[in-house]
C-alpha cells in the first residue's frame, strides 16, 4: 500500500480501518472509524480534500478525488462521503457530496458538486453529472441518472447490511494478515531463538512475520535506505544500530517507502523518529526508544552479515515472528 503526505497533509486513519496492500492514499484524506479501502482504490486529496465516514467500504479499483480552490470557486470542491455508504467496484467520485446508507452501483460516475441525500441506490453504470441533487429515498438509475422509483423497506434495509458486511469482511482480513502467535510457536517448536523483551512496539501491524534481511550500521542509516527502495515482499529488515540512543535509524519517509515495497516490518537494535506518522503505517516496528534527531549519511554498513542483539543472533534467511508478546527467530520457516 502507498499512504504517503502532500504539501505537509498527511492522511488520516480511524480505529480498525483496513487498506488493502495495493490502494494509493495520498494527502489530505481523513477516514473514520471501520473504513475499509479494497484492491486498486486511489484517493488523492491534493488540491482539496477527501473525507470518509465510519463504516463505508471504498471497492476494487474505484477513485476518489477533488476539485481544486479557484478565484471563482474559492473553497473548491471537497469530496465527502457520509457513514455507511457502499462504493461499488470502479465507481468514480469527483469532488461531490454523499450522505449516509448509500450505495454506488459498479461502474458509477458522480461528479463536482453532486449532492447524495441519504438513503439512496444508484444503478452500476450511471452517471450522476455535475450540480445534480438526488433527494432521499429513491432509486437512480442511466446516463445521466433519473429518478426510477421509491426505495422500498428491504432495499432500505439493505443499504446498513452491506456496510455492516463489509465491516466483518475487513476484520476477517486484519485477522487474517496478523495471526502470528509467538506462545504458539514457542510451544510447538523448541529450538527457536526468544529475544529479550527490550524493544517498544510502532506501526499498526501488533503482529509479522517473514524473511530476516540484516543491516549492521552505525549511527548511519544509508544502507537501510538502500534496502527500502527494493522489493522487500515477505521479508523482515533487522537493523543492528549497536544500541545507539543518540540518533533515529528509522523515519517516516524510509518507512512509507518499506510499506510501498511491501517489507513486512522493522527490528532496530536503535532508535526510529516520526512515531506518530509511523504508527498511521500498515506494517510493524520493534525499535529500543524514539529520538528526533537523524543520522548520518555516510554510505557505511554492512548488509546481510550476521548480528547479535538482544540476547540472540539474525542471520540473512531466518525467518523472525513478532506480535504482542515478543520476537521469535527460525532458521527454517514455521508459518
Amino acid at each position: 500500500m502507498t499512504i504517503r503526505s502532500y504539501k505537509n497533509q498527511y492522511p488520516q486513519r480511524g480505529e480498525r480501518t483496513y487498506i488493502d496492500e495495493s490502494a494509493m492514499i495520498v494527502g489530505d484524506v481523513s477516514l473514520g472509524p471501520d473504513v475499509s479501502i479494497w484492491p486498486l482504490v486511489a484517493a488523492r486529496g491534493d488540491v482539496n480534500s477527501i473525507k470518509v465516514g465510519a463504516r463505508t467500504n471504498i471497492q476494487d479499483g474505484s477513485v476518489l478525488h477533488v476539485t481544486r480552490k479557484t478565484t471563482t470557486n474559492p473553497d473548491g470542491f471537497p469530496l465527502i462521503i457520509g457513514e455507511d455508504v457502499t462504493i461499488g467496484h470502479k465507481v468514480m467520485l469527483h469532488g461531490c457530496r454523499l450522505g449516509n446508507r448509500i450505495l454506488v452501483g459498479m461502474g458509477a460516475i458522480v461528479m463536482d458538486n453532486a449532492v447524495i441525500n441519504d438513503d439512496v441506490i444508484i444503478g452500476a453504470g450511471s452517471l450522476v453529472p455535475p450540480n445534480k441533487v438526488l433527494e432521499s429515498g429513491y432509486l437512480y438509475v442511466g446516463s445521466p441518472v433519473k429518478q426510477a422509483r421509491p426505495l422500498n423497506d428491504d432495499e432500505k434495509q439493505f443499504l446498513r447490511v452491506s456496510a455492516d458486511n463489509y465491516v466483518r469482511l475487513k476484520n476477517e482480513y486484519i485477522t487474517e494478515v496478523s495471526t502470528v502467535s509467538t506462545p504458539d510457536l514457542c510451544d510447538a517448536h523448541k529450538q527457536l531463538r526468544i529475544a529479550q523483551p527490550v524493544f517498544k512496539h510502532f506501526g499498526m501491524k501488533t503482529a509479522f512475520y517473514g524473511e530476516v534481511v540484516t543491516v549492521r550500521c552505525d549511527e548511519d542509516n544509508s544502507k537501510v535506505k538502500e534496502l527500502v527502495a527494493q522489493p522487500g515482499e515477505g521479508k523482515v529488515l533487522v537493523v543492528d544500530g549497536g544500541g545507539s540512543l543518540n540518533k533515529a535509524l528509522l523515519g517516516d519517509m524510509l518507512c512509507e517507502q518499506a510499506v510501498t515495497n511491501g517489507w513486512q516490518g522493522f527490528v532496530i537494535n536503535g532508535c526510529i523518529r516520526d512515531a506518530e506518522i509511523i504508527n498511521r503505517l500498515t506494517i510493524g516496528v520493534r525499535a529500543l526508544n524514539t529520538i528526533p534527531v537523524k543520522t548520518e549519511k555516510r554510505d557505511q554498513g554492512d548488509i546481510n552479515q550476521r548480528v547479535s542483539f538482544a540476547g540472540i543472533d539474525f542471520s540473512a534467511g531466518d525467518y523472525l515472528y513478532a506480535d504482542q508478546n515478543g520476537i521469535v527467530v527460525s532458521s527454517t520457516r514455521l508459518i
